[in-house]
């Protein structure tokens, strides 16, 4: 709807706000392989077009939720030695991604045991990398759900492992400088392209599903493994491996 209830984590008290400028923030735990699972977390942005909202349009669209900044405006004035004293108080003390943050993008944890990313087609899912934070793609040039099943995939997995430096014994650095490294390969043929995209969706449909009881469980959980199947197979073709390399 057009309000929502927040508790702020602040004062720990309930405020009603328009929820048009909140959007649900997601940390490392919360981006798994094809699934982004919500935590009940939000995140004030109080952008348009990367440019902070003046606090007259402020006032006069999102009345709620200026009420809400103004019970803390001396805290949000202190922040970063005073810095933010003056009229951006309520803006973020840090100003890079502004506009990337409201696309499409691809999403993985910064660190881990081996390929975790997923989809968000909305734009709607918020980050913010450091301590067990996440890490963002926003596709050019490539459907989002090839480059996902790609990334996903376990000859990227293998990859990773070779030339990522390695986190908590178990897991991997999944940073710029790492990621971007993945070579991407385009699918020449469309009629290759389309099955592949269409795999992708199904392992996105199946990591959405509930699954209630153990059988239901099981069930899924062999359809996710004979897809994963399907699409390591394809990026073997795709990546043009002998048999001898993908064993």
């Amino acid at each position: 709807g057009k309000y929502m209830k927040i508790a702020c984590p602040k004062d720990k008290r309930e405020y009603i706000v328009e929820s048009a400028l909140f959007h649900p923030q997601y940390k490392g735990g919360d981006i798994n392989r094809y699934k982004l699972s919500h935590n009940g977390r939000y995140v004030l942005f109080p952008y348009a077009n990367g440019q902070l909202i003046s606090k007259a349009d402020f006032e006069k669209q999102y009345p709620l939720t200026m009420k809400y900044l103004l019970e803390h405006k001396s805290f949000l004035e202190s922040r970063e030695n005073g810095k933010m004293k003056g009229n951006q108080w309520y803006g973020y003390t840090r100003s890079q991604a502004l506009t990337s943050m409201e696309q499409p993008k691809l999403l993985t944890p910064e660190y881990y045991a081996h390929p975790a990313f997923c989809l968000d087609s909305s734009g709607n899912a918020f980050f913010f990398g450091g301590g067990a934070g996440g890490y963002a793609i926003v596709p050019k040039g490539i459907k989002p759900e090839v480059l996902l099943g790609i990334l996903n995939s376990k000859l990227v997995s293998w990859f990773m492992r070779k030339t990522s430096i390695r986190q908590y014994q178990t897991a991997y650095s999944f940073v710029k400088k790492y990621i971007e490294k993945i070579p991407i390969k385009p699918f020449l043929n469309k009629t290759d392209e389309d099955r592949f995209s269409r795999l992708v969706l199904s392992m996105l449909d199946l990591h959405s599903r509930q699954a209630v009881t153990p059988t239901e469980k099981e069930q899924l959980n062999r359809l996710e493994s004979a897809t994963d199947v399907f699409i390591d197979r394809m990026v073997y073709e795709l990546y043009e491996l002998a048999e001898e390399e993908i064993r």
